[in-house]
């Protein structure tokens, strides 16, 4: 099975994150970078990676 792909705004509505928000804590490490397409003007993330990294936010 092959993980979903997410775009922006389907994350920003899953984390309560802003895009400015987003970035930033992609910037310092904090938060999963997107998967970047080749020939194509978007990112995705994959839904597996978001899950996750909410998930250690509920731990920490």
């Amino acid at each position: 099975m092959t993980d979903q792909l997410l775009r922006r705004s389907e994350v920003e509505a899953i984390v309560g994150l802003k895009k400015s928000a987003i970035y930033d804590r992609i910037s310092k490490g904090k938060f999963p970078e997107p998967e970047h397409f080749r020939d194509a003007r978007y990112v995705r993330w994959k839904r597996s990676k978001i899950e996750a990294w909410l998930e250690d936010q509920l731990v920490c």
